[in-house]
């Protein structure tokens, strides 16, 4: 049976170090490695041999470190986000926003019955064409 503790002890420096290498960040570093570290004891069954212990335990470092790099990119910068002084400006960004909601709708709406409409002119026009000696 592999000895959690003595795996820690030998491979949390190197371990360390990678992350550092992947993340640029000390603190960071740290997180993950203790993150990876938790990873690895919840999932010792998943070692297959323990000589390679320190492969496994940088291939699951590294999915930690991906792990999340992904949920980082989902997050919004604060630098994108607009910023209002008051309630009272968000307020009629909000009403601002509904008011052009409502807006594009109507517009989308009056285009699609003034196309109807336009066919409607087209279709009577064609049936005159046809029919131009009724008409005549």
């Amino acid at each position: 049976m592999l000895d959690f503790e003595k795996v820690f002890q030998d491979n949390q420096g190197f371990i360390f170090r990678y992350l550092m290498k992947l993340c640029g960040n000390e603190s960071l570093a740290e997180e993950l490695t203790q993150e990876s570290f938790f990873r690895a004891y919840m999932n010792l069954t998943g070692l297959r041999k323990e000589e390679k212990v320190t492969v496994w335990l940088c291939q699951i470092a590294k999915n930690t470190y991906f792990a999340w790099y992904n949920e980082q990119k989902k997050l919004q910068p604060l630098n994108n986000t607009p910023y209002f002084e008051n309630t009272q400006d968000l307020a009629e960004a909000f009403v601002e926003k509904e008011l052009s909601a409502k807006a594009y709708l109507l517009l989308v709406s009056l285009l699609s019955k003034a196309l109807l409409g336009f066919y409607r002119i087209l279709f009577c026009a064609g049936h005159i064409w046809e029919n131009k000696e009724e008409y005549e």
